[in-house]
């Protein structure tokens, strides 16, 4: 029972309907086809032979005319005419024979007819001889002798005047011409049975050639199915092997193989998500870690100084005023680490949200920025240079975020440069392979540089390149990640390049907004930035 419920399964697959599906199609155009074929050829065989025997009626049975009609006596004008010998005395024409009939219906013998009656098993009645009277017409019969369908011809005879009466609404007899249809019949059943072999026999080719060339077609679906199984365990590595050396126009006619195209396609795109949301919790992870560590240590000290006043400090004036102190320092400190994380977790869900768009001449912004770091910059030479092509560089963009992001790389070129080296802001133009123009903000130094190593982790949260700085300098490591946020934000990008000894270089690429602005009236305010 089970194999017998396994084989009737197996024709639930998909490639079994199609095979049946096809299989039906093509036996419908063969029945079709002999439907065709066979009624054809029936029309073709019994016209024919209806054909023939109008032209037997019209060569062959007339009377020749004569003077006068013929008024013999007799039942129903039963006696022969004088003239039927010469119709009796026609041979029949192939398979056509001819039987005499008088104005009453009867068979006329007379003894020296030329050939043998086959006569049917019933004779025309009144109202087929009334109708022959107006014309000849067609009937099937069964002939007695044989036992056979037959074609049957009843017309009058006339004259070649075209007389059929011999007196006024009396015809002179009838003609009654016979076929056997036994020829015909057996053409037909022949034609019949060829057919239906036919049929059963494109059937069973149709299976037996549809399925392996169904098989074949739905091989692909085979491998999607098997990578789609495999990818369960989270292996996106397998792909749906697609032909080589196949044209993209060839192989997107073909629905299968752009199928597997497609689900290649969505496996990259699987993949690459997969391996973002890995990323992601790794990097979530390394934040909890990071921002738990960063986050303890002020409310460690915090607590600490509590329980000093708690002991006793807070009877002791300035000793308490100085714990006070360090921990407004620790609380501000606290502040600001709780609203970088905010800003950089509001900047990685939807950056263009947070920041306020709008066209910047980025000259000015630059050349406010540098009086405003100068005291920051202490001894060090801090330059501007704006390439004169480039002016004026209109982006757009938040004034207040990327002031801050400015700040901040000088900040940190600061940190890293001695107090005898130079730190160098530039304005230029970029264009891509597209031909595209970006705007190019680069902040130079000449410091102690940046490790080869460390360069893909220095936009990372709380990343210090130099492990040796601490926490009391104020650097929490979310000055450039939140700097990162910010240009990409502006639908920019930020990188750097450094060499250990001569310095570091950071760039910042926007998109060009013009080199006029024809809105000088949106241009914000850059009195109220501040370092």
């Amino acid at each position: 029972m089970k194999w017998i419920k396994a084989g009737l399964g197996r024709f639930g697959t998909l490639r079994w309907r199609l095979t049946l599906f096809y299989t039906f199609l093509v036996a419908t155009l063969v029945v079709g086809l002999g439907w065709f074929i066979y009624f054809r050829l029936e029309s073709f065989l019994y016209d024919g032979l209806q054909n023939r025997m109008q032209d037997y009626a019209v060569t062959q049975t007339f009377l020749p005319a004569r003077g006068g009609g013929n008024s013999g006596g007799g039942k129903g004008n039963s006696q022969p005419l004088p003239t039927l010998s010469e119709l009796l005395a026609t041979k029949p024409m192939g398979e056509i024979h001819p039987l005499v009939l008088n104005n009453l219906g009867e068979v006329i013998q007379p003894a020296n007819t030329l050939f043998t009656l086959d006569p049917v098993s019933a004779l025309p009645d009144a109202a087929q001889l009334s109708r022959a009277t107006g014309g000849g017409f067609f009937f099937t019969t069964t002939l007695t002798a044989s036992n056979e369908s037959a074609q049957a011809y009843l017309y009058p005879i006339a004259d070649k005047n075209g007389i059929v009466y011999s007196q006024p609404g009396v015809p002179m007899g009838y003609v009654l011409l016979t076929a056997s249809l036994k020829s015909a019949q057996d053409l037909l059943s022949e034609t019949r049975f060829l057919l239906l072999v036919g049929l059963v026999g494109v059937a069973f080719l149709a299976v037996l050639a549809g399925n392996p060339l169904a098989r074949l077609g739905l091989r692909p679906l085979k491998k999607i199915t098997a990578i789609a199984r495999h990818t369960r365990s989270t292996d996106f590595s397998q792909r749906v092997p697609l032909p080589s050396g196949v044209s993209t126009k060839v192989s997107s006619r073909d629905e299968v193989w752009q199928l597997a195209t497609e689900f290649n396609a969505m496996l990259d795109k699987i993949e690459e998500a997969f391996t973002a949301q890995q990323l992601s919790e790794a990097r979530m992870r390394q934040f909890v870690a990071d921002a738990s560590h960063e986050l303890r240590s002020p409310l460690t000290i915090v607590g600490g100084y509590l329980e000093v006043l708690s002991m006793g400090a807070k009877n002791d004036p300035e000793r308490a005023e100085h714990i006070i102190a360090s921990m407004q320092m620790e609380i501000e400190r606290l502040s600001h680490l709780v609203v970088d994380l905010l800003l950089l977790t509001r900047l990685e869900a939807d950056g263009e949200s947070v920041l306020k768009l709008v066209p910047v001449e980025l000259e000015e912004l630059l050349t406010r920025t540098l009086e405003n770091t100068k005291m920051l910059a202490g001894e060090r030479n801090l330059t501007l240079e704006v390439d004169p092509k480039t002016t004026p560089v209109w982006v757009r963009a938040d004034a207040d975020q990327l002031y801050r992001v400015l700040v901040n790389l000088i900040d940190n070129a600061v940190r890293y440069t001695e107090p005898q080296g130079h730190i160098r802001l530039a304005l230029g133009l970029e264009k891509t392979a597209t031909n595209e123009e970006w705007v190019t903000i680069r902040v130079s130094d000449d410091g102690c540089g940046i490790a080869s190593e460390q360069l893909s982790h220095i936009f990372n949260r709380f990343y210090r390149a130099d492990q040796s700085r601490t926490r009391q300098t104020g650097n929490a490591g979310l000055g450039l990640a939140i700097s990162k946020g910010i240009i990409e934000g502006h639908g920019g990008k930020i990188k750097v390049e450094s060499t250990i000894g001569k310095g570091a270089s950071f760039i910042i690429l926007l998109p060009l907004l013009g080199l006029e602005s024809e809105t000088d009236n949106e241009q914000p305010s850059l009195s109220t930035f501040l370092i």
